[in-house]
């Protein structure tokens, strides 16, 4: 194809987020028309010396090592990092925007009634550096202290669990990958009886292949794959055309979190915040307002919005509607349901009320962030 732009692509399809930046990258080229992917699976398939190169406009790396990037800055034009070890400065870089990946993690935790918080995970890694930040700084903000657990290496786990288990119960867990929770699950002696009624644990990646090797399924924060590895493939494209890069790190906020049981069980010591919580949880497609909420727990409106309002600093409506938002992302992004059943599922007659609710608490359309989370904006 005339005006064709070659993308190289030197990302692990063996790990989650590398194929989901994959698929990322493929639907740019899907979209674009006049781009094409060429996948690079190892080192061994890199020309050797400054005489030989790729016949490539952009190469597109998993990668933030400053040696490997020049290596590869000798035999492409153009390079593109989309991995958050450590901080680039040769070339662009497209990553996850991991203090809002400890942030959402920390919020969900808190919202749960989860007062004790730990952090666990390496010390070293960029990516690790930002999700604890993130983590401590939403927790700092809402009056409460992180335990931090180092854990670098699988034979750390089993002290790293016991250290877990000698501290304050119930506690928030938050792991910086689903590898570090998959660590920490496998070396609890019976895991099912503490997790999630003595710890939450929340992951990242929402790897499925750590999900089938762990002994029990954790929640896990979803990363924007597919729009790192689209925006990568679009600042290449531009690039190409005269458009220079951008100087800064482009960072990508994360999808939502995927919850399982892990997380199962909201954890306060109001009875009646705990049974207002569960309702609204296991029954939002049918609870169309706040007196059906009310109703259901048959018990008077003022009682119930002091209540939530000491414990959560929302009114029921509020409550109600963050849920709606909350269930409406997880739907849009990991689903193909239509705007149609999305409404159903999460409690709005039409797709109309819920794209004008959706729209004024989070400032995008639902059509609008599908297609941001799952990497389909227009080139």
């Amino acid at each position: 194809m005339q005006g064709e732009i070659q993308i190289g692509v030197v990302v692990p399809a063996a790990i989650g987020l590398g194929r989901e930046i994959l698929f990322g990258l493929r639907g740019f080229c899907d979209v674009a028309g006049k781009a094409e992917l060429r996948l690079i699976s190892n080192q061994r398939d890199l020309p050797e010396g400054k005489e030989k190169k790729f016949p490539l406009d952009v190469l597109v790396c998993f990668h933030s090592g400053r040696d490997f990037l020049e290596k590869m800055m000798e035999t492409c034009p153009r390079v593109i990092s989309v991995s958050n070890q450590n901080r680039v400065t040769v070339c662009p870089q497209v990553v996850s925007d991991d203090t809002a990946v400890g942030r959402l993690a920390a919020e969900a935790l808190i919202l749960r009634g989860y007062n004790h918080l730990v952090y666990v995970g390496p010390s070293e890694p960029l990516f690790a550096h930002e999700r604890a930040g993130g983590f401590e700084h939403f927790a700092k903000g809402k009056g409460l202290a992180v335990r931090r657990l180092d854990l670098d290496d699988p034979l750390d786990a089993p002290s790293a669990a016991a250290s877990l288990d000698r501290g304050v119960k119930p506690a928030g867990v938050f792991a910086a990958s689903d590898l570090h929770a998959r660590w920490i699950l496998s070396a609890m002696s019976n895991p099912r009886s503490l997790v999630p009624s003595k710890f939450a644990l929340i992951g990242v990646d929402n790897d499925p292949m750590e999900q089938a090797l762990s002994p029990i399924g954790f929640s896990s924060v979803m990363l924007a794959g597919r729009q790192i590895g689209y925006q990568a493939a679009k600042i290449g494209r531009d690039w190409v055309q005269g458009i220079e890069p951008p100087s800064s790190v482009v960072n990508i906020p994360p999808i939502g979190i995927a919850r399982r049981a892990s997380t199962q069980f909201r954890v306060f010591d109001d009875p009646l915040v705990s049974r207002c919580l569960k309702q609204i949880e296991e029954n939002l497609t049918t609870l169309t307002d706040v007196d059906d909420v009310v109703n259901a727990l048959n018990v008077n409106r003022r009682t119930l919005e002091l209540h939530l309002g000491k414990h959560l600093g929302l009114g029921v409506a509020q409550l109600l509607r963050n849920a709606r938002i909350e269930k409406a992302r997880d739907l849009l992004s990991t689903s193909d349901l239509s705007m149609k059943e999305v409404s159903y599922l999460v409690g709005f007659p039409e797709p109309r009320m819920l794209s004008l609710v959706f729209k004024r608490e989070t400032g995008e359309t639902p059509t609008d962030y599908r297609n941001r989370v799952r990497g389909t904006l227009d080139s």
